[in-house]
């Protein structure tokens, strides 16, 4: 069974496209990413014409478009500090690796301030599990499913899961996990920002451009068909819907790079 809407995700992506403006952003975003695991300028700017090329044309299924794409990026060799000489797909393999576990050195930062015996959940669904990161004084688990997570904690850290699920979904498992929490939440999700609404909507589009590049276009089609998500918000939206659960947002902070991600530290401000 197909997890994922084809023509609604090939129709978006065409409206996209079919504004100049978001065109260009969506060319300056790829070739950005390609810039950041090692491709040189020229190369990158061309490979993002050519997915640009490849997604626009009429007739073509989206599946078609995806697997010509992953096979450009499988046959075109790069060089770089970290992997030498690679293809493009296991650069960039190699750097969501790395960045996954950046990400969980700096939430290293909120687990070094809990009490000694404090207990800790990890959800996420693809990246570095926490407990890897050997904290002997603390009690950590990890889980992929959050209807999985029972018992009491400490503290909780939901890592890239509300935005990949439906409003409703996410609105579920926050209701669902609150309660289990007694001091601690911390959520990473990507924000839009913008300065008006406009700017916000057309960095929403962006991010979704990005997420497609990320999620679909550099992996294999014929082993992953994965859901893009759809459940955007800035950090505000994210921190009010959070609150209303009893939480009281305490700190922010943000991870460089694109598709933008904040980290969003809250502490129990009534019982949940």
């Amino acid at each position: 069974m197909a997890i994922v809407d084809y023509q609604a995700l090939q129709d978006r992506i065409h409206r996209n496209l079919a504004d100049p403006d978001l065109r260009d952003g969506t060319r300056e975003v790829y070739t950005s990413t390609l810039r950041k695991i090692g491709v040189a300028q020229d190369v990158a700017a061309n490979l993002a014409d050519r997915m640009i090329e490849e997604l626009e044309q009429p007739g073509r299924s989206l599946r078609e478009a995806e697997s010509s794409i992953y096979s450009l990026f499988s046959s075109t060799m790069m060089r770089n500090k970290y992997v030498g000489s690679a293809s493009i797909s296991d650069a960039f393999a190699d750097s969501q690796d790395r960045r996954s576990k950046a990400f969980s050195s700096q939430l290293g930062l909120w687990l070094d301030e809990m009490p000694a015996g404090s207990t800790v959940v990890n959800l996420s669904t693809d990246h570095e599990p926490l407990a890897l990161t050997s904290r002997a004084n603390l009690q950590i688990s990890d889980s992929r499913d959050p209807d999985a997570i029972s018992g009491q904690f400490s503290m909780a850290v939901l890592n890239n899961v509300l935005h990949h699920a439906s409003p409703e979904r996410a609105a579920e498992i926050l209701s669902t996990l609150s309660p289990k929490v007694t001091d601690r939440l911390v959520v990473i999700e990507n924000t839009s920002y913008g300065e008006t609404a406009t700017d916000i909507a057309r960095d929403t589009e962006l991010q979704f451009m990005n997420e497609y590049l990320f999620q679909r276009l550099m992996l294999d089609p014929a082993t992953h068909d994965v859901a893009i998500p759809a459940n955007y918000g800035t950090a505000e939206e994210w921190s009010e819907r959070i609150e209303t659960l009893g939480w009281r947002l305490q700190e922010r902070d943000s991870f460089p790079g694109d598709p933008h991600h904040t980290i969003l530290v809250f502490e129990k401000d009534a019982p949940g």
